[in-house]
């Protein structure tokens, strides 16, 4: 399973190496450690579940939250299973359930942080799939953007930390060091799932009254209010065609429309093109008050191209895709994306080069020592094919400081203009102030400029 002979030598390289040699075991310090302990039969038996990883039967566990520093962790007992697509063969996502007869039926335990829920009754131990150094080592014609050479371990989180930035709720996730029955495994994404659990820790009711929407499919309460939201949205309501001002009203009995917008913002200004065939997630509490609400979710092929162009072909039936392809023939619609644009990438909004390059920057300094362990696990592919493994110094930095320098800088204008091409944003620039915001002293004098027209104030 990856931890044979060839890992020892690759962790023997890590060691020789001048540039880690020293930092080693420090580096393995550097982030807390997940251990999870399966009976071995129950994990890589012929019976198990990484020998069968479409079986997606659950075993027992035990799993330890240890920290470097003495701070208190966590043991729990609960179940296993294998999480999400099972393509890279060696390194599997996982993902545990809090509950009976495996454990009690919470973790209840702050690990996300102060803003967080501290309740959990599933956590996601996300291995990071394609944007990994596990991923295979070939390029799939239009898939370059996620070689494994160019990988930044750090794009989901980045979506849904921007997600939250944005204002929008968003599963919360952090970074392990994870260890399977003893064995380095390497880093882990342990992440919030969205579900009906997380619904009800953040934004209240009883998780039974929730309906979770997860590509295509139910995972908590029913489809009726999603199928009608797609109705109504598509022209099939009682008031016909979205363009009219009370089909649009009735769309929004059941869409959180600011939280969607911001939603597809995101996922566009990403370049997310592995969606929305799949990798989504909404939900609404059952009540009148109930909207649907949509969370980011695997984006690891975010931050890719720098000039990708999602903008006009996302119309993919039953998901998101569809839902703002109808809506994008309301004008209202049109505008209120429009503002919200504006919010985000201008004047200091969250996709502005300088906060989320900033953003970035931050979520890689939190895994730039744990690095080292992951390349001396995890350097040479799913399959031993790369020798001598690679580094962080010598691939990962280098793919980090690119985003950084080339994707971040650029993308907010090269997104504009593809809004503007879908009629998402106005082509003349709005008026600009000489301050957005904030507190002004007495006497202050407001200076309001504009390209091209007429002000009117």
């Amino acid at each position: 399973h990856g931890m044979a002979t060839l890992a020892i030598i690759e962790a023997a390289v890590m060691t020789d190496d001048p540039r880690y040699r020293d930092t080693i075991i420090d580096d393995l310090k550097s982030l807390p450690t997940m251990s999870v302990v399966v009976d071995v039969p129950d994990i890589f038996g012929p019976g198990g579940i990484y020998a069968n990883p479409w079986d997606r039967s659950e075993r027992p566990t035990s799993v330890e939250l240890i920290y470097p520093d003495g701070t208190e962790g966590f043991q729990i007992n609960a179940s296993i299973r294998l999480h999400g697509n099972p393509g890279t063969l060696n390194r599997y996502s996982m993902r545990l359930h809090f509950k009976r007869p495996y454990g009690p039926t919470k973790l209840k335990y702050p690990l996300f942080g102060a803003d967080a829920a501290d309740s959990l009754d599933v956590l996601v131990l996300r291995a990071g799939y394609t944007d990994t150094w596990a991923w295979p080592r070939y390029a799939w014609v239009g898939m370059e953007d996620i070689s494994p050479e160019i990988s930044q371990y750090i794009r989901d989180q980045w979506s849904r930390e921007t997600q939250l930035a944005m204002g929008q709720p968003s599963p919360h996730g952090t970074f392990v060091h994870l260890y399977v029955n003893g064995m380095y495994w390497g880093l882990s994404n342990p992440t919030e799932r969205p579900g009906d659990n997380f619904g009800a820790n953040y934004l209240g009711g009883d998780k039974e009254d929730y309906d979770v929407i997860h590509d295509f499919a139910a995972q908590a309460g029913n489809m009726t209010a999603w199928y009608t939201m797609l109705s109504i949205a598509a022209g099939g309501g009682q008031f016909g065609s979205i363009t009219n001002a009370a089909a649009y009203a009735d769309v929004q009995r059941y869409l959180d429309v600011d939280n969607f917008i911001d939603y597809m913002i995101l996922n566009l200004y990403g370049g997310n093109w592995d969606w929305p065939t799949h990798n989504w997630y909404a939900s609404r509490h059952r009540s009148e008050e109930g909207r649907f609400r949509f969370y980011m979710w695997d984006g690891e092929t975010m931050l890719g191209y720098v000039d990708e162009a999602r903008t006009l072909n996302t119309n993919w039936a039953n998901s998101p895709g569809q839902l703002y392809a109808s809506l994008r023939s309301n004008a209202e619609f049109r505008m209120r994306f429009a503002d919200r644009v504006h919010k985000h990438l201008f004047n200091d909004g969250e996709l502005t080069p300088e906060k989320a390059a900033a953003r970035h920057a931050e979520i890689g300094g939190r895994i730039a020592a744990a690095m080292t362990a992951e390349s001396a696990r995890w350097g040479d592919g799913r399959l031993n094919e790369v020798y001598p493994p690679r580094t962080r110094d010598d691939h990962w930095i280098p793919r980090i400081n690119a985003i950084r320098n080339d994707f971040f800088p650029q993308r907010p204008a090269i997104v504009v203009a593809q809004y503007r091409g879908a009629e998402l944003y106005p082509s003349i620039d709005p008026p600009e102030m000489n301050q957005h915001g904030g507190q002004v002293p007495d006497g202050f004098q407001l200076d309001i400029s504009a390209s091209a027209g007429t002000i009117y104030y």
